[in-house]
């Protein structure tokens, strides 16, 4: 009788362990949801403030031309 007792824990036991990798593949899962969604917001934002983007890209550009301009004015 003990045999059969020891059997059923051991069937026990590997069910647990299912359910800890069930577990683990529902957290990783979630963790990836989580992830993709904080992905998405970031790619919103960015979407958004594009315009903003390529002024600020360009004010950029003018301000290291007139740089330029200026040095090449005091270096003659």
């Amino acid at each position: 009788m003990e045999t059969g007792q020891g059997k059923e824990h051991l069937v026990a036991k590997q069910d647990t362990s299912i359910d800890s990798e069930k577990l683990r593949a529902i957290a990783l899962l979630q963790r990836l949801v989580k992830g993709r969604n904080e992905q998405n917001k970031m790619y919103e934002g960015r979407e958004k403030r594009r315009d903003l983007i390529k002024e600020l890209k360009a004010s950029e550009e003018v301000k290291r031309d007139a740089d330029k301009d200026t040095s090449a004015i005091i270096d003659d």
